[in-house]
């Protein structure tokens, strides 16, 4: 069966338009992954930040060392259970 010139018309146009969206979203994600790669990092290196060395009180026996805002630093002591909190 032959299709009428009108529908045979319709899915050709429809094809054009989903292309042309393709081409368009393709345009846009090029777009924002540029301008993506051209900003500088939002965050500071804790490099940049923190000294090589971060001297403890005596006898402090560290758990771990947590990063806060800023320069700010936290280490738990398993000994005393206190916290310090460096700057």
């Amino acid at each position: 069966m032959e299709l009428p010139v009108t529908s045979k018309v319709n899915v050709i146009e429809g094809e054009y338009e989903v292309m042309r969206r393709l081409v368009l979203l393709l345009k846009y994600i090029v777009v924002i992954g540029s301008l993506l790669l051209a900003l500088p990092p939002l965050t500071a290196r804790a490099g940049d930040a923190f000294p090589p060395v971060i001297n403890l009180p005596e006898d402090f026996q560290t758990e771990g060392i947590a990063i806060g805002r800023g320069d700010n630093f936290f280490a738990g002591s398993l000994a005393s259970r206190s916290i310090y909190r460096g700057d």
